[in-house]
């Protein structure tokens, strides 16, 4: 039933974000478009008469610049909102570990309210949704920044734009997960909090690579 609930939000929320979200969108991939040859006549329609393999070919050109866009977007979104779904989730699951319940009076927000195991996702998803806007604006501006820099030394990829931008929300992801531990774990100060994610982003980065060197040998 949760299940069936998020994939119907999923929808409203990605069809409410996707005019906003789509001129960032458009920033990001405006300069790294494919290189198409420009012809001096558009080609004639099959219907009408078939056009030479260079016309051809210029259609297949522009279709594939089009589906790359498509796909490009839908990796950069989805990748981006699972990390900062992951980034609410985990402290509340973690707060679950052994549990089926917890109050909210157990923590620094002091609220009369029991969260369940079975509404932690709904929940999560959620506050992912309302954070989600401020956290891919702040990360499109990082990224910006690195590849202008990057880009004077050699040319930036839309694939590797895209990694800059999907690492670059990890910084505003892993801000709000330490603000978020800080909130539910009254044990924990605030620079504690903080490091946590920080570290735990430290650690997979560090698997990644190591096993990214091993795979290579």
């Amino acid at each position: 039933m949760v299940s069936f609930l998020l994939s119907i939000i999923a929808g409203i929320i990605g069809n409410f974000l996707t005019p906003f979200l789509t001129p960032f969108a458009r920033k990001i991939f405006a300069k790294r478009r494919l290189d198409i040859p420009q012809q001096n006549e558009e080609p004639a329609p099959l219907g009408e008469s078939e056009p030479a393999e260079e016309g051809r070919e210029h259609i297949r050109a522009i279709n594939r610049a089009k589906l790359e866009s498509v796909v490009s977007m839908l990796i950069l979104y989805g990748a981006t909102f699972y990390i900062l779904y992951q980034a609410v989730a985990l402290p509340l699951n973690f707060k679950l570990f052994g549990t089926d319940q917890f109050s909210l009076l157990q923590t620094r927000l002091g609220l009369d309210v029991s969260l369940h195991r079975d509404i932690v996702p709904l929940f999560s998803f959620g506050l992912a949704v309302l954070f989600y806007y401020p956290a891919f604006i702040t990360a499109q501006r990082i990224a910006y920044y690195v590849a202008a820099a990057w880009d004077k030394l050699e040319k930036v990829t839309s694939i590797q734009l895209i990694g800059l931008t999907v690492v670059a929300f990890s910084v505003p992801a892993t801000l709000l997960s330490g603000h978020w531990i800080y909130l539910l774990y009254t044990q924990y100060s605030y620079g504690q909090a903080l490091m946590i994610p920080v570290s735990v982003g430290i650690f997979g980065l560090f698997a990644f690579v190591s096993e990214s060197a091993r795979e290579k040998r």
